[in-house]
């Protein structure tokens, strides 16, 4: 787990290098922790009203063998927003397109 305290950083670009670093082929690569401006409501009086703040947020990073490269972003309050990449790539045997 690696903690990103700006997050301005491109989290995608250090994952990529620690699977560099590590020679990880597919498999999990990394989580990272960081801290973003993120959508959530707040408790004003006698309503709630939409803010943004700084909220805690997961990425996971993986290489999946047929799938390619993966991360998911996951907001630690509510609303609870998930955010899903995939590259989508996928092999084709025996087959000329």
């Amino acid at each position: 787990m690696v903690f990103e305290r700006d997050p301005e950083t491109d989290k995608e670009e250090m994952a990529r290098a620690l699977a560099v670093q590590h020679k990880i082929e597919s498999g999990p690569v990394c989580a990272i922790s960081a801290m973003e401006p993120s959508p959530t409501f707040e408790y004003c009086k006698s309503h709630i009203a939409s803010r943004v703040r700084p909220c805690p947020v997961f990425y996971r990073y993986e290489k999946h063998g047929e799938l390619g490269w993966m991360y998911s972003r996951i907001q630690t309050w509510f609303p609870f927003r998930i955010r899903i990449g995939l590259n989508g790539s996928k092999t084709t045997s025996g087959r000329n397109s």
